[in-house]
């Protein structure tokens, strides 16, 4: 398999979480919160950073291979972008400075991903 299967999959992750956010969502909210954040609902949408970087840099170098780089790259992504979507659809727009701090997160945490790695050793 080679390492641009991995680039494609990875760009089309990131630029699908800007279009959510652009054309689903609506852009980017202004205004002040309607309430303050609970900190569960705010723990819940962290969560997926924490499992992503988890996976990027514990689970993700010790695959010595591209097919199996693959899956683990997937989860991770999946987890990164979780964050995102959280952040838009749990949130919303009562809380659009935490909105947009989710998105910010989740963008940083699929570009970790970015698969400089996608070497085979």
């Amino acid at each position: 398999m080679p390492a641009i299967t991995l680039w494609i999959i990875w760009f089309a992750i990131l630029t699908g979480l800007f279009i959510l956010q652009t054309f689903i969502v609506g852009g980017f909210h202004t205004g002040p919160a309607s309430s303050p954040v609970s900190s569960g609902m705010v723990a819940i949408c962290m969560s997926g950073i924490i499992i992503a970087s988890f996976i990027r840099w514990f689970i993700l170098p010790r695959q010595s291979s591209l097919a199996a780089q693959l899956p683990v790259m997937i989860i991770g992504l999946a987890f990164a972008e979780l964050t995102g979507l959280l952040s838009m659809f749990l949130i919303g727009k009562a809380y659009p400075s935490m909105q947009l701090l989710g998105f910010i997160l989740s963008v940083l945490a699929i570009l970790q991903f970015m698969p400089v790695y996608a070497k085979t050793k």
